[in-house]
């Protein structure tokens, strides 16, 4: 798949998270697949992958411990890093 297709999958399981039809487990794995697939990428845009990779993991844990949760935020980032993967 192009980094193109890989990003609209992603954005795609943003938007279905938003809305509920998509559980944080699946945004998360999601997220981990289609970023791990994505070509070209400088340096630090990949350690900026990783940081939001473990946010999103630490994220669910919090959730399911009953634990407010921080994926507003975290999605926010997902989109900024997103706008900046070459495609």
């Amino acid at each position: 798949m192009s980094n193109r297709s890989l990003v609209a999958s992603i954005e795609n399981g943003i938007s279905a998270y938003e809305q509920g039809n998509l559980e944080l487990l699946a945004l998360e794995c999601l997220v981990v697949n289609a970023g791990s697939a994505l070509e070209a990428m400088p340096y630090h845009l990949i350690q900026q992958f990783e940081e939001i990779r473990g946010d999103l993991q630490i994220d669910r844990f919090r959730s399911e411990d009953g634990f407010v949760s921080g994926t507003s935020e975290l999605i926010t980032r997902l989109r900024a890093w997103l706008d900046h993967v070459p495609k």
